[in-house]
């Protein structure tokens, strides 16, 4: 996908019940090809542990962005 498209592509996730039935957070990031995080992959894939590990590291090799709706 990304070598059919210019520019940047943002990964787009959201979770919660949705701005009509609760609380809602809405999150992207774009990432640097050059410096994807070893061992990131589909989050459902993996566990708690690892996803507490790989934030920091995203957060440092992404342009992130995050929205929440109480």
């Amino acid at each position: 996908f990304e070598s059919q498209h210019s520019g940047n592509i943002a990964g787009v996730d959201e979770a919660g019940r949705g701005p009509w039935a609760g609380p809602v957070v809405a999150a992207a990031a774009i990432l640097d090809t050059t410096n994807i995080p070893s061992g990131l992959n589909d989050s459902k894939k993996l566990n708690a542990a690892r996803r507490e590990k790989l934030f920091p590291l995203i957060l440092e090799a992404a342009q992130t962005g995050v929205a929440k709706r109480i």
